[in-house]
Formats: C-alpha cells, structure tokens, sequence
C-alpha cells in the first residue's frame, strides 16, 4: 500500500478505535514513525477512562507495542518520539525498550525540539515512575543554559516539567531558579491546576524560592476567582507546598479559610484534603476564625 493510501486509512478511522486497530493489523509492517504517533496519539484520545484497560486485552495493539521495541529513533523525529510517550504513558504501558530508545536519543537533540515536546516526555517519564538521569539532566541544563527558552513554552508545558522533577525527585538547582525567576511575570496565564503542579513539585524537591512564593500568595490573594477555581486536591497541595517550603503566606491562608468556609466547598473536600489543610493551618500557626 502507498503512503497515501495508508494516511487516508488512518484519517478515516481517527474516531474509532476499532478501525484504527483494523489498519495496524493490516498495515503495521509499514508503518513509519509518524504513523506509530497517529495512532498512538489516537487511541489514547478515544480510550477514555475506562477504554485503555480493554485496549491494552486487544492483541492488535499488543502488536502495535511490540513493534516499538526495534525502532530507530534517530529516524524518528522529535515530535513523534514525545507523542507516543505521552500516549503510552496516559495509557499507562510501561514499554521500557521504547522509553529507553526515546531517552537515548532526546538528549543529543534538544535544540530541535519544541517546548511541547519536551514537556510532553518528562510528563510521560513522571507519570510511569520512569526515572532517567541523563535525560532529566540534560534537559534541565538544556533550560538552564538559556532561560529565554522558557518565553515559548505554554502554562500547561511549564507546568508539566517542573512537575514531573519534583515526582521523579530530580533537583536541578539552576533549571528550578530560572523557572522561579521566569514565572512571577506569567502567572496571570496559569490556572489553577498550573499554580499546584509547580509550587508542589518545587516543595517535593525541597526548593526555597521566597520572591516566587511570595508572588504566587500575592497573586491568588489578588485574584479571588482564581483561588475559587481551586479543585479540593489543587488547593491541599498548594497549601503543603507553602508549609514544606516555610513561605508563611498568613494573607493567602486567611483567604483560603474564608473559601472553604463555604459549606458547599467544604462537601467536595475528600477527608484527605481536610487532614491537609487543616494539620498546615496547625504547622503555620494561624487559628481558626469563624464558624465551619
């Protein structure tokens, strides 16, 4: 089959899981890289929450994983390699051959990625427990060396890659500071899920920024309806991050005990979250005021 032919099979399956793996059965032996991305990219947007554990059952994408295993990744480009990771990791399959041929091979080539791209593997590395030094430590050093790199990437890229350090527990000192030097100017730009993912993953790595801290309470404070939009989780996290990290926000606290006093917050608060929060009020020092 042409190449055509096989792009146009693959465009007209997009929205079905089941013609897709009816074109790896019939095509797989010609595939190239940016058909493995396609399709990958695809089924992980189809799956859904509760499809990746029957996708995973099917033979055909067994298939499709195995023939990772023997690829070429200087073949591949950059993009396809980050796009399959991220796939197979919001899959959850742990294809350790593939992972180890994309860890390899991104380090040599980082000038030629893009911010997705680089945000997308250290996200997939994080979310697989996946640690791999030589390619956390030469990204981080790759943004370290010219922080205006930062400039391009989106919130959500920010946010990913400093959280997937802190999961993996990789502690870049000059990366974390030009990350904290970068992002005061710019978080009118993140939501609420962006803000946690940063400040926790800097509190996993034990990293002390009083001036990034200090803007981000100053910013919540500022901007209620951003605080409000806080998930139970996202607010929890938040408030470990500044016990861990010793910023004593009492203005941000003070705000967050005035948002949770809301007993219609309060209900979507799992006790996990509760615990948090209020064993952080204890930690910080700051007494309750006003009724629950």
């Amino acid at each position: 089959m042409g190449r055509q032919q096989l792009r146009g099979q693959l465009w007209r399956a997009r929205d079905s899981t089941a013609l897709l793996l009816e074109v790896v059965s019939s095509n797989l032996c010609s595939f190239r890289p940016d058909d493995f991305s396609t399709v990958f990219h695809r089924l992980q947007q189809l799956s859904g929450r509760g499809g990746a554990r029957k996708l995973c059952r099917d033979p055909r994408f067994s298939e499709l994983c195995e023939a990772l295993r023997d690829i070429k990744a200087e073949e591949w480009s950059t993009k396809d390699l980050a796009l399959v990771c991220h796939a197979l990791a919001r899959l959850r399959v742990k294809e350790e051959a593939f992972f180890s041929h994309a860890a390899r091979a991104m380090p040599s080539r980082l000038a030629e990625c893009k911010p997705q791209d680089i945000s997308n593997t250290m996200y997939a590395f994080a979310l697989l427990s996946m640690r791999n030094d030589q390619l956390f430590y030469s990204v981080a050093s790759h943004l370290a060396a010219d922080d205006s790199r930062l400039g391009s990437f989106s919130p959500q890229a920010m946010s990913n890659t400093v959280y997937a350090f802190g999961q993996l527990g990789v502690r870049h000192r000059p990366m974390l500071e030009a990350f904290a030097a970068h992002l005061p100017a710019r978080l009118s730009e993140l939501n609420h899920q962006n803000i946690s993912n940063v400040v926790h993953g800097l509190a996993i790595l034990n990293f002390r920024s009083p001036a990034f801290m200090a803007a981000v309470s100053d910013h919540l404070c500022k901007n209620p309806s951003v605080l409000r939009a806080f998930s139970p989780q996202a607010m929890a996290n938040t408030v470990f991050a500044f016990v861990v990290l010793r910023a004593s926000p009492r203005p941000l606290f003070r705000a967050i005990g005035v948002q949770v006093r809301d007993q219609t917050v309060l209900r979507s608060f799992a006790m996990r979250d509760i615990a948090a929060l209020t064993s952080s009020c204890v930690v910080m020092s700051i007494p309750p005021r006003g009724r629950t």
